[in-house]
Protein backbone atom coordinates (compact mmCIF):
# COMPACT_ATOMS: atom_id res chain seq x y z
CA UNK A 1 0.00 0.00 0.00
CA UNK A 2 2.17 2.90 -1.24
CA UNK A 3 1.61 6.55 -0.34
CA UNK A 4 1.19 8.81 -3.35
CA UNK A 5 1.71 12.54 -2.92
CA UNK A 6 0.77 14.64 -5.93
CA UNK A 7 1.44 18.37 -6.20
CA UNK A 8 0.98 18.93 -2.44
CA UNK A 9 0.98 22.58 -1.40
CA UNK A 10 0.66 23.86 2.17
CA UNK A 11 1.13 27.62 2.25
CA UNK A 12 3.52 29.11 3.09
CA UNK A 13 5.65 26.05 3.99
CA UNK A 14 5.44 23.43 1.22
CA UNK A 15 5.06 23.94 -2.50
CA UNK A 16 4.22 21.38 -5.21
CA UNK A 17 5.55 18.23 -3.50
CA UNK A 18 5.13 15.04 -5.55
CA UNK A 19 6.56 11.65 -4.58
CA UNK A 20 5.71 8.01 -3.94
CA UNK A 21 6.65 5.98 -0.86
CA UNK A 22 6.67 2.23 -1.31
CA UNK A 23 5.56 -0.63 0.92
CA UNK A 24 7.87 -2.15 3.55
CA UNK A 25 10.44 0.59 3.11
CA UNK A 26 12.03 3.32 5.18
CA UNK A 27 11.85 6.76 3.60
CA UNK A 28 13.95 9.50 5.18
CA UNK A 29 12.84 13.13 4.93
CA UNK A 30 15.91 15.32 5.36
CA UNK A 31 16.63 19.02 5.12
CA UNK A 32 17.62 22.03 7.15
CA UNK A 33 15.61 23.18 10.16
CA UNK A 34 12.51 24.98 8.94
CA UNK A 35 12.62 23.40 5.50
CA UNK A 36 9.23 21.71 5.97
CA UNK A 37 10.14 18.14 7.04
CA UNK A 38 7.75 17.92 9.99
CA UNK A 39 4.99 19.68 8.06
CA UNK A 40 5.20 17.08 5.29
CA UNK A 41 5.12 14.29 7.87
CA UNK A 42 2.05 15.77 9.57
CA UNK A 43 0.37 16.23 6.21
CA UNK A 44 0.78 12.49 5.62
CA UNK A 45 -0.93 11.92 8.99
CA UNK A 46 -3.88 14.16 8.06
CA UNK A 47 -3.02 16.72 10.75
CA UNK A 48 -2.40 19.70 8.45
CA UNK A 49 -4.86 21.38 6.12
CA UNK A 50 -3.64 21.38 2.53
CA UNK A 51 -4.27 24.14 -0.02
CA UNK A 52 -3.95 21.96 -3.11
CA UNK A 53 -2.77 18.56 -4.25
CA UNK A 54 -3.64 15.08 -3.06
CA UNK A 55 -2.37 12.41 -0.66
CA UNK A 56 -3.47 8.83 -1.16
CA UNK A 57 -2.88 5.56 0.64
CA UNK A 58 -2.91 3.27 -2.39
CA UNK A 59 -6.32 4.06 -3.87
CA UNK A 60 -7.73 5.58 -0.68
CA UNK A 61 -7.60 9.41 -0.62
CA UNK A 62 -6.58 10.96 2.68
CA UNK A 63 -8.76 13.99 1.99
CA UNK A 64 -12.27 13.84 0.55
CA UNK A 65 -14.16 17.07 -0.19
CA UNK A 66 -12.13 19.07 2.31
CA UNK A 67 -12.44 16.51 5.12
CA UNK A 68 -10.04 13.86 6.33
CA UNK A 69 -11.05 10.35 5.28
CA UNK A 70 -11.22 8.28 8.46
CA UNK A 71 -10.52 5.06 6.56
CA UNK A 72 -7.17 6.45 5.39
CA UNK A 73 -6.51 8.01 8.79
CA UNK A 74 -6.50 4.59 10.42
CA UNK A 75 -3.79 3.43 8.03
CA UNK A 76 -1.09 5.53 9.69
CA UNK A 77 0.27 6.14 13.16
CA UNK A 78 2.54 9.07 13.97
CA UNK A 79 5.17 9.33 16.68
CA UNK A 80 5.98 12.93 17.53
CA UNK A 81 9.33 14.12 18.78
CA UNK A 82 10.03 13.06 22.40
CA UNK A 83 7.05 10.65 22.63
CA UNK A 84 7.88 9.93 26.27
CA UNK A 85 6.54 13.39 27.15
CA UNK A 86 3.09 12.59 25.76
CA UNK A 87 1.93 9.98 28.30
CA UNK A 88 -1.07 10.84 30.48
CA UNK A 89 -2.92 7.72 31.71
CA UNK A 90 -2.83 6.33 35.25
CA UNK A 91 -1.31 3.05 34.01
CA UNK A 92 0.64 1.81 31.02
CA UNK A 93 -2.37 -0.30 30.09
CA UNK A 94 -4.43 2.88 29.96
CA UNK A 95 -2.03 4.27 27.35
CA UNK A 96 -2.60 1.20 25.16
CA UNK A 97 -6.36 1.38 25.67
CA UNK A 98 -6.46 4.99 24.45
CA UNK A 99 -4.33 4.32 21.35
CA UNK A 100 -6.31 1.20 20.35
CA UNK A 101 -9.80 2.55 21.04
CA UNK A 102 -10.30 4.11 17.56
CA UNK A 103 -9.75 0.70 15.93
CA UNK A 104 -12.75 -0.82 17.71
CA UNK A 105 -11.08 -4.16 18.40
CA UNK A 106 -12.24 -6.88 20.73
CA UNK A 107 -10.59 -7.42 24.10
CA UNK A 108 -8.72 -10.50 22.88
CA UNK A 109 -7.21 -8.69 19.90
CA UNK A 110 -6.31 -5.63 21.98
CA UNK A 111 -4.57 -7.85 24.51
CA UNK A 112 -2.67 -9.70 21.77
CA UNK A 113 -1.49 -6.48 20.14
CA UNK A 114 -0.42 -5.05 23.49
CA UNK A 115 1.60 -8.18 24.25
CA UNK A 116 3.27 -8.13 20.83
CA UNK A 117 4.15 -4.43 21.12
CA UNK A 118 5.65 -4.83 24.60
CA UNK A 119 7.67 -7.78 23.39
CA UNK A 120 8.88 -5.85 20.34
CA UNK A 121 10.13 -3.05 22.63
CA UNK A 122 11.64 -5.63 25.05
CA UNK A 123 9.37 -4.59 27.93
CA UNK A 124 8.02 -6.90 30.63
CA UNK A 125 4.31 -7.70 30.57
CA UNK A 126 4.09 -6.70 34.23
CA UNK A 127 4.77 -3.09 33.28
CA UNK A 128 1.13 -2.75 32.21
CA UNK A 129 0.06 -2.05 35.81
CA UNK A 130 2.74 0.58 36.43
CA UNK A 131 2.14 4.30 36.25
CA UNK A 132 3.99 5.70 33.21
CA UNK A 133 5.26 8.55 35.39
CA UNK A 134 7.15 6.10 37.62
CA UNK A 135 9.20 4.75 34.71
CA UNK A 136 12.65 5.87 33.62
CA UNK A 137 13.06 8.12 30.60
CA UNK A 138 14.05 5.20 28.37
CA UNK A 139 11.12 3.08 29.55
CA UNK A 140 8.69 5.94 28.93
CA UNK A 141 9.92 6.30 25.35
CA UNK A 142 9.69 2.54 24.83
CA UNK A 143 6.12 2.49 26.18
CA UNK A 144 5.13 5.42 23.96
CA UNK A 145 6.53 3.72 20.86
CA UNK A 146 4.92 0.43 21.90
CA UNK A 147 1.47 2.08 21.97
CA UNK A 148 2.05 3.16 18.38
CA UNK A 149 3.30 -0.25 17.25
CA UNK A 150 0.24 -1.86 18.84
CA UNK A 151 -1.99 -0.16 16.27
CA UNK A 152 -0.31 -2.27 13.56
CA UNK A 153 -0.89 0.54 11.10
CA UNK A 154 0.24 0.10 7.52
CA UNK A 155 2.42 3.20 7.82
CA UNK A 156 4.49 4.41 10.76
CA UNK A 157 5.39 8.13 10.67
CA UNK A 158 8.34 9.14 12.85
CA UNK A 159 9.26 12.74 13.66
CA UNK A 160 12.88 13.03 14.87
CA UNK A 161 12.79 9.74 16.83
CA UNK A 162 16.51 9.96 17.64
CA UNK A 163 16.26 13.39 19.31
CA UNK A 164 17.69 13.32 22.81
CA UNK A 165 19.05 9.77 22.52
CA UNK A 166 22.62 8.77 23.23
CA UNK A 167 24.69 6.89 20.64
CA UNK A 168 23.85 3.47 22.03
CA UNK A 169 20.12 4.19 22.06
CA UNK A 170 20.27 5.50 18.48
CA UNK A 171 21.98 2.29 17.42
CA UNK A 172 19.21 0.24 19.04
CA UNK A 173 16.63 2.39 17.27
CA UNK A 174 18.29 1.68 13.92
CA UNK A 175 18.15 -2.05 14.61
CA UNK A 176 14.48 -1.73 15.52
CA UNK A 177 13.73 0.09 12.26
CA UNK A 178 15.16 -2.86 10.35
CA UNK A 179 12.87 -5.22 12.27
CA UNK A 180 9.80 -3.00 11.90
CA UNK A 181 10.22 -2.87 8.12
CA UNK A 182 9.23 -6.52 7.97
CA UNK A 183 5.71 -5.69 9.16
CA UNK A 184 5.13 -2.05 8.34
CA UNK A 185 6.28 0.84 6.14
CA UNK A 186 7.90 3.93 7.56
CA UNK A 187 8.55 7.58 6.84
CA UNK A 188 10.96 9.39 9.14
CA UNK A 189 11.90 13.06 9.37
CA UNK A 190 15.36 13.34 10.88
CA UNK A 191 18.50 15.43 11.22
CA UNK A 192 20.58 12.30 11.94
CA UNK A 193 20.12 11.02 8.41
CA UNK A 194 23.73 9.87 7.94
CA UNK A 195 23.34 7.39 10.77
CA UNK A 196 20.20 5.87 9.23
CA UNK A 197 21.47 5.67 5.64
CA UNK A 198 22.39 1.94 5.90
CA UNK A 199 18.75 0.98 6.63
CA UNK A 200 17.01 3.59 4.43
CA UNK A 201 15.43 2.76 1.07
CA UNK A 202 14.59 6.25 -0.13
CA UNK A 203 15.67 9.83 0.59
CA UNK A 204 13.44 12.88 0.19
CA UNK A 205 15.49 16.07 0.34
CA UNK A 206 13.45 19.18 1.19
CA UNK A 207 14.82 22.68 0.69
CA UNK A 208 12.83 25.88 1.16
CA UNK A 209 9.57 23.93 1.06
CA UNK A 210 10.37 22.25 -2.27
CA UNK A 211 11.37 18.68 -3.07
CA UNK A 212 14.94 19.07 -4.25
CA UNK A 213 15.75 15.36 -4.61
CA UNK A 214 13.99 11.98 -4.45
CA UNK A 215 16.61 9.23 -4.67
CA UNK A 216 18.06 6.09 -3.15
CA UNK A 217 20.96 6.26 -0.66
CA UNK A 218 23.28 4.99 -3.41
CA UNK A 219 22.16 7.76 -5.77
CA UNK A 220 22.60 10.35 -3.04
CA UNK A 221 26.08 8.99 -2.33
CA UNK A 222 26.96 9.43 -5.99
CA UNK A 223 25.59 12.99 -6.08
CA UNK A 224 26.46 14.66 -2.76
CA UNK A 225 26.26 18.05 -4.43
CA UNK A 226 22.50 18.12 -3.83
CA UNK A 227 23.22 18.26 -0.09
CA UNK A 228 25.29 21.37 -0.67
CA UNK A 229 22.51 22.84 -2.79
CA UNK A 230 20.00 22.20 0.00
CA UNK A 231 22.12 24.11 2.49
CA UNK A 232 22.88 21.00 4.56
CA UNK A 233 26.52 21.30 3.59
CA UNK A 234 29.17 18.69 3.04
CA UNK A 235 28.43 15.57 5.14
CA UNK A 236 30.82 14.55 7.91
CA UNK A 237 31.76 11.33 6.13
CA UNK A 238 33.05 13.30 3.12
CA UNK A 239 34.91 15.73 5.38
CA UNK A 240 36.67 12.85 7.12
CA UNK A 241 37.42 11.12 3.83
CA UNK A 242 38.91 14.30 2.38
CA UNK A 243 41.23 14.82 5.35
CA UNK A 244 42.30 11.16 5.29
CA UNK A 245 43.14 11.41 1.60
CA UNK A 246 45.47 14.30 2.38
CA UNK A 247 47.51 12.05 4.69
CA UNK A 248 47.51 9.10 2.30
CA UNK A 249 44.63 7.01 3.66
CA UNK A 250 42.36 6.52 0.65
CA UNK A 251 38.91 5.72 1.99
CA UNK A 252 35.91 5.98 -0.38
CA UNK A 253 34.75 9.50 -1.10
CA UNK A 254 31.08 8.67 -0.56
CA UNK A 255 28.39 8.93 2.09
CA UNK A 256 28.99 6.43 4.89
CA UNK A 257 27.53 5.89 8.33
CA UNK A 258 29.90 6.39 11.31
CA UNK A 259 30.36 2.61 11.67
CA UNK A 260 31.03 2.13 7.97
CA UNK A 261 33.57 4.94 7.97
CA UNK A 262 35.31 3.50 11.04
CA UNK A 263 35.53 0.10 9.33
CA UNK A 264 36.95 1.63 6.15
CA UNK A 265 39.54 3.58 8.11
CA UNK A 266 40.70 0.44 9.93
CA UNK A 267 40.83 -1.61 6.73
CA UNK A 268 42.72 1.01 4.77
CA UNK A 269 45.11 1.66 7.64
CA UNK A 270 45.91 -2.04 7.89
CA UNK A 271 46.41 -2.20 4.13
CA UNK A 272 43.70 -4.77 3.51
CA UNK A 273 42.31 -2.74 0.61
CA UNK A 274 44.18 -0.62 -1.87
CA UNK A 275 42.78 2.45 -3.48
CA UNK A 276 41.33 1.74 -6.93
CA UNK A 277 42.13 5.31 -7.93
CA UNK A 278 45.62 6.42 -6.86
CA UNK A 279 44.87 9.94 -7.98
CA UNK A 280 43.97 12.32 -5.21
CA UNK A 281 40.23 13.07 -5.31
CA UNK A 282 38.74 16.49 -5.05
CA UNK A 283 38.82 18.06 -1.65
CA UNK A 284 35.64 18.86 0.20
CA UNK A 285 36.32 22.54 -0.33
CA UNK A 286 36.56 21.98 -4.10
CA UNK A 287 33.33 19.96 -4.02
CA UNK A 288 31.53 22.91 -2.45
CA UNK A 289 33.03 25.30 -4.98
CA UNK A 290 32.19 23.09 -7.96
CA UNK A 291 28.54 23.09 -7.02
CA UNK A 292 28.35 26.71 -5.96
CA UNK A 293 26.50 27.44 -9.17
CA UNK A 294 24.83 24.39 -10.68
CA UNK A 295 21.61 24.30 -12.66
CA UNK A 296 21.04 27.93 -11.76
CA UNK A 297 20.98 27.20 -8.01
CA UNK A 298 23.55 29.05 -5.96
CA UNK A 299 24.42 27.54 -2.59
CA UNK A 300 24.36 30.95 -0.98
CA UNK A 301 20.72 31.32 -1.96
CA UNK A 302 19.80 28.82 0.75
CA UNK A 303 21.31 30.97 3.47
CA UNK A 304 19.95 34.24 2.21
CA UNK A 305 16.97 35.41 4.20
CA UNK A 306 13.96 36.73 2.30
CA UNK A 307 13.55 40.48 2.26
CA UNK A 308 12.60 41.50 5.76
CA UNK A 309 9.96 44.07 6.45
CA UNK A 310 11.08 47.14 8.34
CA UNK A 311 9.63 45.93 11.66
CA UNK A 312 12.18 43.10 11.67
CA UNK A 313 15.05 45.53 11.12
CA UNK A 314 14.13 48.11 13.76
CA UNK A 315 16.42 48.17 16.80
CA UNK A 316 14.98 46.44 19.88
CA UNK A 317 15.21 49.61 22.03
CA UNK A 318 12.95 51.50 19.63
CA UNK A 319 10.52 48.55 19.59
CA UNK A 320 10.38 48.59 23.41
CA UNK A 321 9.62 52.32 23.32
CA UNK A 322 6.93 51.89 20.66
CA UNK A 323 5.39 48.98 22.56
CA UNK A 324 5.25 50.82 25.89
CA UNK A 325 3.93 54.07 24.40
CA UNK A 326 1.18 52.31 22.44
CA UNK A 327 0.28 50.16 25.46
CA UNK A 328 -0.08 53.20 27.73
CA UNK A 329 -2.21 55.04 25.14
CA UNK A 330 -4.47 51.99 24.73
CA UNK A 331 -4.90 51.38 28.46
CA UNK A 332 -5.84 55.03 29.03
CA UNK A 333 -8.82 54.76 26.69
CA UNK A 334 -12.09 54.21 28.58
CA UNK A 335 -14.63 55.44 26.04
CA UNK A 336 -15.59 53.86 22.75
CA UNK A 337 -14.55 57.03 20.91
CA UNK A 338 -10.95 56.33 21.86
CA UNK A 339 -11.11 52.54 21.97
CA UNK A 340 -12.23 52.06 18.36
CA UNK A 341 -9.16 53.88 16.91
CA UNK A 342 -6.99 51.92 19.38
CA UNK A 343 -8.45 48.66 18.07
CA UNK A 344 -7.76 49.75 14.49
CA UNK A 345 -4.16 50.65 15.36
CA UNK A 346 -3.48 47.35 17.12
CA UNK A 347 -4.97 45.39 14.21
CA UNK A 348 -3.00 47.39 11.66
CA UNK A 349 0.27 46.56 13.43
CA UNK A 350 -0.30 42.90 12.51
CA UNK A 351 0.07 43.85 8.84
CA UNK A 352 3.72 44.62 9.54
CA UNK A 353 4.44 40.91 10.02
CA UNK A 354 5.33 38.36 7.38
CA UNK A 355 2.51 36.08 6.27
CA UNK A 356 3.51 33.10 8.43
CA UNK A 357 3.87 35.30 11.53
CA UNK A 358 0.57 37.02 10.79
CA UNK A 359 -1.17 33.64 10.67
CA UNK A 360 0.53 32.61 13.90
CA UNK A 361 -0.49 35.78 15.75
CA UNK A 362 -4.12 35.47 14.63
CA UNK A 363 -4.12 31.87 15.80
CA UNK A 364 -2.69 32.92 19.16
CA UNK A 365 -5.35 35.60 19.61
CA UNK A 366 -8.25 33.28 18.87
CA UNK A 367 -8.52 31.68 22.35
CA UNK A 368 -8.07 35.07 24.07
CA UNK A 369 -10.82 36.64 21.97
CA UNK A 370 -13.09 33.67 22.69
CA UNK A 371 -12.46 34.08 26.42
CA UNK A 372 -13.36 37.80 26.28
CA UNK A 373 -16.59 37.14 24.38
CA UNK A 374 -17.65 34.37 26.78
CA UNK A 375 -16.81 36.53 29.81
CA UNK A 376 -18.82 39.44 28.42
CA UNK A 377 -21.84 37.22 27.73
CA UNK A 378 -21.77 35.77 31.23
CA UNK A 379 -21.42 39.27 32.67
CA UNK A 380 -24.66 40.25 30.96
CA UNK A 381 -26.72 37.32 32.25
CA UNK A 382 -29.10 38.26 35.04
CA UNK A 383 -31.05 35.80 37.18
CA UNK A 384 -33.91 36.89 39.48
CA UNK A 385 -35.71 34.64 41.98
CA UNK A 386 -37.81 37.27 43.79
CA UNK A 387 -40.93 36.61 41.70
CA UNK A 388 -40.05 33.14 40.48
CA UNK A 389 -37.14 32.15 38.30
CA UNK A 390 -36.58 34.92 35.74
CA UNK A 391 -33.66 34.85 33.32
CA UNK A 392 -32.69 38.16 31.74
CA UNK A 393 -29.84 39.85 29.96
CA UNK A 394 -28.18 43.21 30.65
CA UNK A 395 -26.68 44.63 27.44
CA UNK A 396 -25.03 47.50 29.33
CA UNK A 397 -23.12 45.01 31.50
CA UNK A 398 -21.93 43.19 28.37
CA UNK A 399 -20.61 46.40 26.79
CA UNK A 400 -19.04 47.48 30.06
CA UNK A 401 -17.16 44.18 30.33
CA UNK A 402 -15.97 44.46 26.74
CA UNK A 403 -14.74 47.98 27.43
CA UNK A 404 -12.63 46.74 30.35
CA UNK A 405 -11.23 43.67 28.61
CA UNK A 406 -10.65 44.75 25.01
CA UNK A 407 -7.63 46.94 25.87
CA UNK A 408 -5.81 43.85 27.11
CA UNK A 409 -6.51 42.14 23.78
CA UNK A 410 -5.14 45.14 21.92
CA UNK A 411 -1.97 45.22 24.04
CA UNK A 412 -1.58 41.47 23.48
CA UNK A 413 -1.82 41.95 19.71
CA UNK A 414 0.97 44.51 19.81
CA UNK A 415 3.06 42.25 22.04
CA UNK A 416 2.74 39.46 19.47
CA UNK A 417 4.04 41.79 16.78
CA UNK A 418 6.95 42.66 19.07
CA UNK A 419 7.85 39.10 20.06
CA UNK A 420 7.41 37.55 16.60
CA UNK A 421 9.63 40.15 14.95
CA UNK A 422 12.31 40.14 17.67
CA UNK A 423 14.34 37.34 19.21
CA UNK A 424 14.40 36.95 22.99
CA UNK A 425 18.09 37.86 23.03
CA UNK A 426 17.46 41.07 21.07
CA UNK A 427 14.58 41.96 23.39
CA UNK A 428 16.69 41.43 26.50
CA UNK A 429 19.75 43.24 25.18
CA UNK A 430 17.66 46.15 23.90
CA UNK A 431 15.98 46.68 27.27
CA UNK A 432 19.32 46.31 29.06
CA UNK A 433 20.76 49.13 26.97
CA UNK A 434 17.69 51.30 27.59
CA UNK A 435 17.94 50.74 31.36
CA UNK A 436 21.72 51.07 31.54
CA UNK A 437 21.33 54.62 32.89
CA UNK A 438 20.15 53.06 36.17
CA UNK A 439 23.23 50.85 36.61
CA UNK A 440 24.85 53.37 38.96
CA UNK A 441 21.84 53.09 41.24
CA UNK A 442 22.46 49.33 41.52
CA UNK A 443 19.17 48.55 39.83
CA UNK A 444 19.18 44.88 38.64
CA UNK A 445 18.72 45.88 35.01
CA UNK A 446 19.79 42.49 33.65
CA UNK A 447 17.19 40.68 35.71
CA UNK A 448 14.48 43.22 34.82
CA UNK A 449 15.29 42.96 31.11
CA UNK A 450 15.30 39.17 31.15
CA UNK A 451 12.07 38.95 33.17
CA UNK A 452 10.23 41.43 30.94
CA UNK A 453 11.36 39.59 27.79
CA UNK A 454 10.29 36.21 29.14
CA UNK A 455 6.90 37.50 30.31
CA UNK A 456 6.12 38.66 26.79
CA UNK A 457 7.10 35.22 25.51
CA UNK A 458 5.16 33.32 28.17
CA UNK A 459 1.58 33.60 26.90
CA UNK A 460 2.41 32.66 23.28
CA UNK A 461 4.50 29.78 24.60
CA UNK A 462 1.61 28.39 26.69
CA UNK A 463 -0.84 28.70 23.81
CA UNK A 464 1.50 27.02 21.33
CA UNK A 465 2.31 24.20 23.77
CA UNK A 466 -1.41 23.68 24.42
CA UNK A 467 -2.13 23.44 20.70
CA UNK A 468 0.82 21.08 20.20
CA UNK A 469 -0.34 18.63 22.85
CA UNK A 470 -3.94 18.94 21.66
CA UNK A 471 -2.75 17.94 18.19
CA UNK A 472 -0.87 14.98 19.64
CA UNK A 473 -3.96 13.85 21.57
CA UNK A 474 -6.08 14.08 18.43
CA UNK A 475 -3.50 12.09 16.45
CA UNK A 476 -3.40 9.32 19.05
CA UNK A 477 -7.18 9.22 19.32
CA UNK A 478 -7.61 9.40 15.52
CA UNK A 479 -9.91 12.37 15.89
CA UNK A 480 -10.22 14.72 12.97
CA UNK A 481 -9.28 18.18 14.22
CA UNK A 482 -7.87 21.18 12.47
CA UNK A 483 -4.50 22.49 13.49
CA UNK A 484 -4.88 25.24 16.08
CA UNK A 485 -8.19 23.95 17.42
CA UNK A 486 -8.54 22.49 20.91
CA UNK A 487 -11.17 19.87 21.62
CA UNK A 488 -12.50 19.96 25.17
CA UNK A 489 -12.98 16.19 25.08
CA UNK A 490 -9.19 15.87 24.72
CA UNK A 491 -8.35 18.13 27.66
CA UNK A 492 -7.95 15.22 30.09
CA UNK A 493 -5.50 13.61 27.65
CA UNK A 494 -3.05 16.46 27.20
CA UNK A 495 -3.37 18.42 30.47
CA UNK A 496 -0.79 16.35 32.37
CA UNK A 497 1.78 16.29 29.53
CA UNK A 498 1.24 20.03 29.05
CA UNK A 499 1.83 20.83 32.73
CA UNK A 500 4.90 18.60 32.86
CA UNK A 501 6.26 20.31 29.76
CA UNK A 502 5.74 23.77 31.27
CA UNK A 503 7.33 22.70 34.57
CA UNK A 504 10.32 21.36 32.63
CA UNK A 505 10.63 24.65 30.74
CA UNK A 506 10.63 26.59 34.01
CA UNK A 507 13.26 24.26 35.48
CA UNK A 508 15.44 24.61 32.38
CA UNK A 509 15.02 28.37 32.54
CA UNK A 510 16.11 28.52 36.20
CA UNK A 511 19.18 26.42 35.44
CA UNK A 512 20.05 28.59 32.44
CA UNK A 513 19.66 31.76 34.52
CA UNK A 514 21.94 30.32 37.20
CA UNK A 515 24.57 29.42 34.63
CA UNK A 516 24.39 32.90 33.10
CA UNK A 517 24.68 34.46 36.54
CA UNK A 518 21.22 36.06 36.61
CA UNK A 519 20.33 34.12 39.76
CA UNK A 520 22.42 33.29 42.77
CA UNK A 521 21.70 29.58 43.15
CA UNK A 522 22.43 29.84 46.87
CA UNK A 523 19.89 32.59 47.34
CA UNK A 524 16.96 31.47 49.44
CA UNK A 525 13.54 31.43 47.89
CA UNK A 526 14.64 31.10 44.27
CA UNK A 527 13.69 27.46 44.14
Amino acid sequence: MPIQVDNLTIEPILESISCTMMDHSLTLIIGRSGSGKSTLLRALAGLVNIQSGTIGYDQIPLWNKGRVNREALLLNAIAFQSPEHQLFAQTVQGEFDYSLRPYRLGNTECNRRTNDALQAMKLQQSIRLNSPFELSGGQKRSVALATILATKSAWLLLDEPSAGLDAQAVMRLREQLTEWKLDTSMVMATHDWEFFLPVADRILLIANGKLLADMTPAELSASPEVLVQAGIGVPDSLKVASKLHKVGICVPMQLLSPEQMATEIVNRWEGRHQSDDPASPKSVEQLACDYDDINGWRVTDIDEQPHKRWIYRVEARLKWLMYMVLSVIILLQHQWQGMIPAIMISLSTLLLLRKEHLQQSLKLCRPLLLFIVIAAIFAGIRVSTEQGFILGFDVDALWSTLQRMLPFLEVTLISFVFTLSTSTTEMKQGLEKALSIFDRLRVPTRMIALTASLVLRFIPMIILETERFSLIAAARGKRVVRKGQIRFRDVHVFTIPLLLSLFQMVEDLIIAMEIKGYIDKHEEGIR
